[in-house]
């Protein structure tokens, strides 16, 4: 905000004009009157950009002081504030406590301005880039100080590996299966943050709200409770899994034909984007219960297919905890020093953060960067006769 103050002392010059232009089209934003102000008046606006301020008087113009003061709009906050996320899986929040006023955005390193993107619902961000956002008024001229946070955003391939089959577990699943979510028929489920896993096509049965049957599961890890369910189809259903995590995680589908109804069905999953057949294969026999167990990375859709019997099925998923890749040490390129810098290239993996740390003892290491992948390193040195270098590589989460 910017305040104007007029005191005609002496009350001889009489009226004046204030007339406020945009600097770079001279065009007319404001335009206001300063009348009986021998007492002293102030004259404020909320403003943004470069602007253009003309004092006009029939006789003779004068000002007495120019002030400002901070934006009545409170910046936006943005959450989470920068960092890495995975691809349309993590949602960015923009929250302002001013009321009644615009967000505004940009996610291609131009300055927000009222014309920008209006933020209505959580982003997703699709590509990597600086998210750049300010809060306006809906009727006026104020606004907010910029607030912006750059995100990293990993684009996780779709990929199945088979690992076994399980027939002896059963009903039995914890704590064999499930530490990293689950979902049960007729029961519980839990997911982690983020993660969605959504059903099309399928119906839900219950056999036995409430069995002894050690076929049937577990309806928690907490609890020597079981559900005998299942969802269902007469031809086929599909299961998409999506925002699991950048890194590798083990999947058990369970399957349980209670009522030995002689099912024969067939399993195959699959890239959601290209359509690729990541697996497949047909089970059957499976009155007694089986886990098939896979490595999964990146969005999966899941066909399960009636081949023989009355309909297909499907009792539970479960999930494990992601399986982080280890940490990549870095390759350092040549190091040059030149004009009290020092100059070398770190290549690393995208998988990992690269932590430099600076001394000039060999004792006590301070962190002077963070970041991923390959990249190249500049930093001040002065007139200490040694200055050590060393980077650490750690597994983004």
């Amino acid at each position: 905000m910017i305040s104007l103050y007029f005191v005609d002392w002496y009350g001889l010059v009489g009226p004046q004009k204030v007339e406020i232009f945009d600097q770079a089209s001279s065009r007319l934003l404001r335009e206001s009157a300063v009348t009986n102000y021998t007492n002293g008046v102030y004259l404020s606006w909320q403003y943004s950009g470069a602007i253009k301020i003309k004092i006009s008087s029939p006789s003779r113009a004068f000002l007495s002081g120019l002030f400002f003061s901070t934006p009545s709009v409170a910046t936006p906050q943005i959450f989470p504030n920068g960092g890495t996320l995975q691809e349309n899986c993590a949602p960015i929040q923009l929250h302002t406590t001013t009321p009644d006023v615009e967000i505004r955005y940009t996610i291609d390193g131009s300055p927000p301005g009222r014309s920008s993107l209006l933020y209505q619902q959580p982003l997703q961000l699709g590509r990597s880039g600086t998210l750049r956002t300010k809060a306006f008024q809906k009727n006026g001229m104020g606004e907010s100080f910029e607030n912006s946070a750059s995100f990293r955003v990993l684009q996780v391939p779709s990929s199945a590996t088979f690992l076994s089959q399980d027939t002896q577990t059963g009903g039995n699943w914890a704590p064999a299966y499930g530490n990293g979510g689950y979902l049960i028929a007729g029961a519980t489920q839990l997911l982690p943050p983020q993660s969605t896993v959504q059903k099309q096509g399928e119906l839900q049965y219950t056999w036995r709200e409430r069995t002894e049957d050690s076929r049937a599961l577990l309806r928690s890890p907490l609890t020597s409770e079981r559900t005998a369910a299942c969802w269902y189809t007469t031809n086929e259903m599909t299961v998409s899994l999506s925002c699991l995590g950048p890194h590798p995680r083990e999947i058990a589908l369970y399957f349980m034909d209670w009522d030995n109804g002689a099912r024969v069905q067939e399993i195959t999953l699959s890239d959601p984007v290209t359509g690729a057949i990541l697996d497949q294969r047909i089970i059957r026999n499976f009155q007694d219960g089986i886990y098939l167990n896979y490595k999964l990375q990146g969005p999966i859709k899941i066909l399960i297919k009636k081949i023989e019997g009355a309909n297909a099925l499907l009792t539970g998923i479960f999930l494990s905890t992601p399986m982080p890749e280890p940490a990549i040490p870095a390759r350092l390129g040549p190091m040059s020093i030149s004009e009290n810098e020092v100059h070398f290239t770190v290549e690393g993996s995208d998988s990992c953060l690269y932590r430099i740390e600076s001394t000039t003892n060999l004792v006590d290491w301070e962190p002077v960067s963070l970041q991923p992948g390959s990249f190249n390193f500049d930093h001040p040195i002065g007139n200490e006769p040694f200055r050590y270098f060393r980077v650490i590589a750690i597994p983004m989460e």
